[in-house]
């Protein structure tokens, strides 16, 4: 072959070269901008689809095998991807797993824990005389903040039949304490809520109706339903300007 029949095999390289290199950039600049506008899970599970398609655009556009080949294993990666996702989630579509409690996922919104209750108006409220028991290190700040602390809180809680941290059932009370969760003080035992405090000091019946979550339109609710037909000679309505505000919109 002469020199000047070898120029056009050169090119034919250059530009491989150049096609290769620009796709992994255009790639590499796809993949930024997918994950770097991830804000919720259903942007999280978007992007993982578009990452998928990207890489097998990658592969249909650098690989040399034959088309029908390569559309092939396309579609057979899809598919088994396809049954393996549906056979996880068979069970929990059928309510026979939460895999959020199986992997003990934080869930921040209280309405979205499968341990709560929904409430047309209360949006959420605790099943019926529910106990758990268990252990958080740190209070709320630390865990909303990430922040290490030393301190580990052992629980071991109890609600009423309306789904409110008292130990019993309460058909009168001399004191009704709203609030969201600095009342309901889940992350504390029974001797250390504010309204156990409150009733050792004022040698009275007091009521908690704090729950998590709660913003001023559900503890109004609350007051109503649940408040006054305890017939309390006071109310103790305690609002938390961390969040109140902002929990008015739920």
């Amino acid at each position: 072959m002469t020199p000047g029949g070898s120029h056009p095999t050169a090119l034919k390289r250059l530009a491989h070269a150049g096609l290769l290199v620009s796709t992994v950039l255009v790639l590499l600049a796809g993949f930024g901008l997918l994950w770097l506008i991830t804000s919720n899970p259903s942007h999280f599970a978007g992007n993982l689809l578009a990452s998928y398609l990207l890489l097998w655009g990658a592969f249909f556009l650098l690989s040399r095998r034959p088309r029908a080949e390569k559309m092939t294993r396309f579609l057979l990666a899809s598919l088994s991807l396809f049954l393996v996702v549906a056979l996880l989630e068979a069970p929990a579509l059928a309510r026979l797993v939460d895999y959020r409690l199986v992997f003990a996922t934080p869930i921040l919104a209280p309405w979205r824990n499968p341990q709560n209750l929904l409430d047309p108006e209360l949006v959420h409220i605790r099943p019926p005389h529910q106990q758990l028991t268990g252990a958080s290190r740190g209070g709320d700040i630390a865990r909303l903040f990430h922040t290490p602390s030393p301190q580990l809180y052992r629980y071991n809680i109890r609600y009423d039949r309306d789904g409110f941290r008292n130990a019993v059932d309460l058909d009168a009370a001399d004191i009704a304490v709203l609030g969201d969760s600095i009342i309901e003080g889940p992350n504390l035992s029974s001797a250390q809520l504010v309204t156990s405090v409150l009733a050792r000091l004022q040698q009275a019946r007091v009521a908690n109706l704090g729950q998590t979550g709660y913003g001023p339109q559900q503890e109004l609710v609350v007051l109503r339903r649940y408040a006054v037909p305890l017939r309390p000679r006071t109310v103790v309505w305690a609002f938390f300007e961390g969040n109140d505000l902002k929990n008015v919109h739920f």
